[in-house]
């Protein structure tokens, strides 16, 4: 391209130099021989500063050219940056949606999470769970919530208990068959009038069932070890309650639920399996001893029914119990009794209730049992006998 604008230009000077030349000749007259080469010299100097001026301007055309160039390209990089941020930009966008849209999902599996705890924890308060310790189940044992209570000797004992509940429960939403007493047992005399039963009487409170009532409602005060006496002389005694340490062994290894600390054991409750407290009984406060001792064969977990085992036993300390004092008994009863009279006898009349009741029950059941003795059933409904047994 340049060298096409150069050409038209110096094209364009050699005619308008050619025109000039003609038109002089034509009004002049001709010039002697001897000027004719400077005529030529400064022809030829017009001629360069023709291609020159050309020259010129064909590279200031070419550089506005360039410049124009230069200009369309750096707009389109504008334009093209401005695009890659639109995109960029768009693309953050989608991925803080996306991150809302995940938090959202996380926020909405948490509370599914939460609701779901709260509900298992619901559920797990209301499961009612027998414990037995290491002793043998008797009516003297208590019972206690799953949550509060996590010691559970074999799996198998666990699922014996729940499996139990569930099926009770299940046989409690089976309607209970109807029938007609009539149909079964007549009485059409006066017999029932004059029944003689014989029951016990009626128990009355202690003084002793008071005092241990008390000593039950010690171990429930936070600042329980603060206030009992720590004997650490003497020998271990019926009737004391010693603190212990043991872990239980069987075959030199430790055996699930066999070991614990700061156990208070009283001596002579029968808590523990047979010969674990008869083998405390004259023993060195302060002392460690081992107690060979085999489990009942009946006593419920596979691995230790009839096993031998050794239990290495300290006793820490005898426990003792202050003197109940007016302040002692405002703090037991939890602020309801002022006085240690005022607590006593509140635990009087409690446990004489509990007894009342019981005698209350014990005559009802003697006199159904006598009934039945003087109106014998020679039949039961078979639909009753099969919901029963079902």
């Amino acid at each position: 391209m340049k060298k096409q604008i150069l050409t038209a230009f110096a094209l364009a000077a050699t005619l308008t130099l050619a025109g000039c030349s003609s038109s002089k000749k034509e009004t002049e007259a001709p010039a002697p021989e001897t000027q004719a080469p400077a005529a030529q010299s400064e022809a030829a100097a017009e001629t360069q500063a023709a291609v020159a001026e050309t020259e010129a301007a064909a590279a200031v055309i070419e550089t506005e050219a360039e410049a124009a160039v230069v200009e369309t390209e750096a707009e389109a990089a504008v334009v093209e940056t401005e695009a890659e941020a639109v995109v960029v930009e768009t693309e953050a966008e989608a991925v803080v949606v996306e991150t809302e849209a995940e938090a959202v999902v996380v926020e909405t599996e948490a509370e599914a999470a939460v609701v779901e705890t709260e509900a298992e924890t619901v559920e797990t308060e209301e499961e009612i769970i027998y414990i037995d310790a290491l002793g043998d189940e008797t009516e003297d044992d208590y019972w206690e919530t799953e949550d509060d209570y996590d010691y559970w000797e074999t799996e198998s004992e666990y699922d014996f208990y729940f499996d139990e509940a569930e099926t009770e429960t299940e046989a409690e939403m089976i309607p209970r068959p109807d029938y007609e007493e009539s149909d079964y047992l007549t009485i059409d005399d006066d017999a029932y009038k004059n029944l003689t039963i014989q029951v016990p009487a009626a128990r009355k409170v202690t003084e002793e069932e008071i005092d241990a009532d008390i000593t039950d409602s010690f171990y429930y005060l936070e600042d329980y070890d603060d206030l009992i006496i720590k004997k650490t002389e003497g020998t271990v005694q019926v009737g004391d309650t010693v603190n212990i340490d043991y872990v239980g062994t069987k075959d030199g290894e430790a055996f699930e639920g066999g070991t614990a600390e700061g156990y208070d054991l009283e001596i002579g409750s029968g808590s523990f399996i047979p010969g674990f407290e008869d083998g405390l009984i004259g023993k060195e406060i302060g002392s460690t001893l081992d107690l060979n001792l085999t489990f009942p064969e009946d006593y419920g977990v596979e691995d230790l029914n009839g096993a031998d085992v050794v239990f290495t036993v300290t006793l820490n300390y005898v426990v003792e119990l202050p003197e109940i004092t007016d302040e002692i008994a405002e703090k037991l009863s939890e602020g309801e009794y002022k006085t240690v009279d005022e607590y006593r006898e509140s635990i009087r009349a409690e446990l004489q209730t509990n007894y009342d009741d019981e005698y209350k029950e014990t005559v009802s059941n003697a006199l159904l049992n006598k009934l039945l003795e003087t109106y014998p059933v020679s039949e039961y409904p078979q639909a009753n006998v099969d919901y029963n047994v079902d």
